[in-house]
């Protein structure tokens, strides 16, 4: 009775979730005026009341909502290129086992003495004479294992060394490249054997696709500029997203055809994917048939996937007729894919064979870019800081110049046909002209021994680190530069400066993409009209950014349910109609951002 008499004038000194009942009995614990023998019991009740509040306020249901709505919206799009289902694994091999555990007796051969790599070898018949180990020569990283010896590829081998892996359609690819993508482009008429009956179908699918474009009414204005249509475009719909190619891509490009939308992808693996966009947008739009989906590609989505490097593809490029596509590959080779004749040619490899010293066996290219001018020769940069330009008539270099002391990431050629501009490593843009960059073994096509010193840049910029690319507008007024300094710069009348490059507007950008991600290279709208610029980013959300180019301006970051991841490489249609950009992540996935 004393006890509890104390525990009573105690009561409130007491903690109420636990009191002391006696010193023999067991303690007990209080929750809203009930007693649980153990603390377990108590927090059981305390969370069992916790629930219920929450189940009644219905904020359990709306969170298991919105995670589900998340999870299927930011879930990696499934279309494009997917696995085989074929079971790839080989039979096991015998476990692994030391001659000692094999009962393998081992051979009596113990080397007796060494001088200057050369050895005593002595066996169990006594002591043989010295042995040298022949020294051989490594291959240089440029001489790596290519996909065959420089021979033409048809379009049947190059699908076939995807393997079983990633191996798209054949009869499907042949079909697309032998038909509907050879019918957007007017027969070569540099040839001899003119095809009237190409150029009458390219014709016939032209008109029918502008007439198309026409009847068809548009979400903007008809006479509604290609800035205007910023705000229109989204990545929301779940066919703008592919899977092209089976690694990270290095370069992207749009097939030149305006009346439709065929999309490139090189990755970092020398893979090639050709994605046919059109069936998925027409068929959701519900519009005409379109010019190039006369194939129902089940298998892949409309993505045919050939293997035509064995490095990154570091650039790609249509020529102005659409019939070919040149890859440009850190293997230093340079392929195009010719329409006509569907076959991968080897245009240019750098190798003893085409003329090229020991010494030039020591750098890889590291970009390429067709020339303006002419379609039957390209700039070529490489790792070494040469800047090259090959002619494919006669394969020879026209000049061949060490312009640089470090790689050149870039080249750029002016509107104007004279004035090229580089950029790389040495964190310097060089302006240069093109009429006197001249190579004193341009027959043999051997790397220039000339120095740096002997080229004066008509024009520098020095960005403070390395530049990722530089490229002139369509109309020359302005030079575009990535720099790894956080920044892009636009340089207003690059060309027409002298000495340090003036009048340059800096654009804060975030562009340490990191190790496992490709650098970002700003990149121009095609149109000389309206000075437009892509470029990926690094924000949350994901996104592709589009700048007005002349005065610096984001004007917006497309998002959308299909933006899951950094597009590092981006692209635009050539439409001036309707505006249409791309970018491929490191994955291999393509996004396209439309209306």
């Amino acid at each position: 009775k004393n006890i509890e008499a104390g525990l009573g004038e105690n009561e409130d000194r007491l903690p109420k979730k636990r009191r002391t009942v006696g010193s023999d009995e067991a303690s007990t614990f209080l929750f809203e005026g009930k007693q649980y023998n153990s603390y377990s019991d108590m927090v059981s009740a305390k969370r069992e009341r916790n629930r219920k509040v929450l189940e009644s306020t219905g904020l359990l249901d709306t969170a298991a909502q919105i995670r589900a709505e998340i999870s299927d919206a930011r879930k990696p799009s499934q279309r494009g290129l997917a696995k085989s289902s074929k079971s790839n694994a080989a039979k096991p091999l015998p476990q692994r086992k030391s001659s000692r555990l094999a009962g393998v007796s081992s051979q009596d051969i113990s080397i007796e003495n060494e001088v200057n790599g050369t050895f005593l070898i002595r066996t169990s018949s006594g002591v043989l004479p010295h042995t040298g180990i022949t020294s051989t020569t490594s291959t240089t990283s440029n001489d790596k294992k290519r996909v065959n010896d420089g021979s033409p590829l048809s379009i049947e081998e190059a699908s076939a060394l995807c393997g079983e892996k990633w191996q798209t359609s054949l009869e499907k690819a042949r079909q697309f490249l032998s038909t509907d993508l050879t019918d957007l482009t007017p027969a070569d008429t540099s040839s001899s054997s003119l095809n009237l009956n190409n150029i009458s179908r390219f014709l016939t699918r032209t008109i029918s696709g502008i007439k198309s474009r026409i009847i068809t009414p548009l979400k903007s204005p008809p006479k509604c500029s290609l800035k205007q249509q910023v705000p229109l475009l989204h990545a929301n719909d779940e066919n703008c997203v592919a899977k092209v190619t089976p690694q990270r891509i290095y370069s992207i490009a749009f097939h030149p055809s305006l009346a439709a939308k065929i999309l490139c992808a090189g990755d970092k693996l020398g893979y090639l994917g050709i994605w046919n966009v059109e069936q998925y947008t027409n068929t959701k739009t519900n519009t005409t048939k379109s010019t190039v989906s006369s194939l129902n590609d089940d298998d892949n989505d409309g993505v045919h996937l050939f293997k035509v490097h064995s490095s990154p593809i570091a650039n790609l490029q249509w020529n102005h007729l659409g019939n070919c596509i040149y890859s440009v590959s850190y293997d230093n080779t340079v392929r195009k894919l010719d329409l006509q004749s569907q076959r991968f040619l080897e245009v240019y490899a750098n190798n003893i064979k085409n003329g090229m010293d020991e010494e030039s066996s020591s750098f890889w290219l590291q970009y390429g870019c067709l020339d303006p001018r002419q379609d039957e020769s390209m700039f070529l940069t490489t790792s070494t800081g040469n800047l090259q330009h090959l002619d494919f008539r006669c394969g020879t270099f026209t000049f061949n110049e060490n312009l640089s002391e470090k790689k050149i990431n870039t080249v750029s050629i002016h509107s104007n046909g004279t004035i090229l501009a580089t950029a790389g490593l040495d964190c310097t843009v060089s302006l240069w002209d093109i009429r006197k960059l001249h190579s004193p073994n341009t027959s043999s096509g051997r790397r220039s021994k000339t120095s740096n010193n002997d080229h004066e840049a008509l024009a520098t910029l020095h960005c403070g680190k390395s530049i990722n690319s530089a490229f002139f507008s369509p109309s020359g007024s302005n030079l575009l530069c990535t720099t790894m300094a956080n920044s892009i710069n636009i340089v207003r009348d690059a060309h027409l400066q002298v000495g340090t490059m003036q009048n340059v507007k800096r654009i804060y950008h975030d562009n340490i993409t990191g190790r496992w991600l490709t650098t970002f290279h700003a990149q121009w709208h095609p149109s000389a009209r309206e000075e437009l610029f892509c470029v990926g980013s690094m924000s949350k959300p994901r996104r592709i950014e589009i700048f007005d180019g002349s005065s610096g301006d984001l004007i917006r970051g497309i998002e959308g349910d299909g933006m899951t991841s950094v597009s590092s490489r981006c692209c635009f249609h050539p439409s001036e109609e309707k505006l249409v950009v791309c970018g491929g992540n490191s994955s291999g996935r393509v996004v396209l951002c439309q209306e």
